[in-house]
């Protein structure tokens, strides 16, 4: 066997291929409660020392690579929804999928009525007449 052919095999067997980082990830999709994608929602995974921060792209996806393994701490901040927060533990070599399904804010209105006499001539009132007739 050949110096160059050694050479060659030895490569191939204790160089590791380039993959563009680890394999460790965070990945999946965003949805509302009715099950459609939540397009643009801010995203967070943090550790004690590092931040993250990505959106979800057209179909709702995410991904998080190249991470180092531990606890992580996964937030969605979505524009009229609840926010999602998650505790996720990243293990070597593996991608962690997730499936977030955010549901609506709840909206609290309060009306105040006082009691007391209004100008009368202050007063916006509207008027509409419908009829069912033919013009």
């Amino acid at each position: 066997m050949s110096f160059t052919a050694i050479g060659a095999i030895s490569l191939m067997l204790f160089s590791t291929p380039s993959q563009g980082g680890t394999p460790e990830s965070v990945r999946g999709i965003v949805q509302d409660q009715s099950g459609a994608f939540v397009v643009g929602a801010p995203l967070e995974l943090s550790t004690a020392n590092t931040q993250f921060d990505a959106t979800t792209d057209e179909g709702g996806q995410f991904c998080f690579r190249s991470l180092d393994p531990g606890k992580y701490e996964f937030t969605v901040h979505a524009r009229e929804f609840r926010t999602n927060r998650q505790q996720i533990a990243v293990h070597t070599r593996d991608s962690v999928r997730l499936v977030i399904h955010l549901s609506l804010e709840t909206v609290a209105e309060q009306v105040t009525v006082a009691e007391g006499s209004a100008d009368v001539d202050s007063l916006n009132i509207a008027q509409t007449q419908v009829g069912s007739g033919y013009l």
